[in-house]
């Protein structure tokens, strides 16, 4: 459970692990009953000499310390995602669309306005991109989706009446989303970080068992795997094609 947040003085080592000991103290939580300490892999929480996991475990070796199964899982999808050029363009379109119409109350009703005009779709509005956590992604790129042609008529509508910086972003916004390789990319995209997030959530599951987190990672692998195949590739990718029929973007070889 969450007992809290605190404010330090400073982030050394030293201080951190003064402030775990008071508060434990003052929550009547015996230190001496710690059997587990899960931090990131910074060198003041996890150095071998004198971080906080060292300094903690000196006063009780049965704390053991591991970097957090949640943070290392966010690390790998980082620097993965960052090697695709086409997700690492999507999740920068993702953000833009969400600044442009968001961060503005006149663009932010006119999509309002646009999505209540078809009664058949759930209203839901766009989420917002985490920017340092890669395993909450999945539901910002599903809100652009799902809303595809309302964000474009949106857009359009930005782009054709408003006469300065933003109409000019929101025409090459526009222009990018009616790219197939946009539209398949953000499927891609939902694809991969969906099942991510979902082995996130395990993780970090307050009674999670080393022998669960391992079979959640091997799942996780798998199922990656899989898509590489190409029986899984040519059934996501003619999904997507359908899909982007559907909204009437053009096929095209993706760059």
């Amino acid at each position: 459970d969450s007992i809290g947040m605190f404010v330090l003085p400073n982030t050394y080592a030293e201080t951190i692990s003064s402030v775990i000991r008071d508060i434990l103290l003052r929550c009547s939580l015996p230190l001496s009953l710690c059997r587990g300490q899960a931090y990131d892999g910074a060198a003041v929480m996890k150095g071998i000499r004198s971080g906080v996991a060292v300094r903690i475990r000196n006063d009780v070796p049965q704390a053991l310390p591991v970097h957090c199964l949640a943070h290392c899982l966010n690390l790998c999808l980082q620097d993965a995602g960052k090697q695709i050029n086409l997700l690492r363009d999507a999740i920068q379109l993702v953000r833009e669309i969400v600044q442009l119409i968001n961060c503005s109350p006149k663009r932010k009703h006119l999509f309002s306005q646009y999505l209540l005009a078809d009664s058949d779709r759930p209203s839901g509005g766009l989420k917002p991109l985490c920017p340092t956590r890669w395993t909450v992604r999945a539901a910002a790129m599903e809100a652009v989706i799902n809303q595809y042609d309302v964000i474009m008529e949106t857009l359009e509508d930005v782009h054709l009446n408003t006469r300065d910086e933003y109409g000019l972003k929101a025409g090459g916004i526009l222009a990018a989303l009616e790219k197939f390789d946009t539209f398949f990319s953000l499927k891609l995209g939902c694809l991969l970080f969906g099942c991510s997030e979902n082995t996130s959530k395990v993780l970090q599951a307050k009674d999670i068992t080393m022998q669960e987190a391992v079979s959640a990672i091997t799942v996780t692998q798998t199922f990656y795997k899989r898509q590489r195949e190409d029986d899984a590739f040519n059934t996501f990718f003619d999904r997507v094609e359908q899909d982007a029929r559907s909204l009437n973007i053009s096929f095209a070889e993706i760059s």
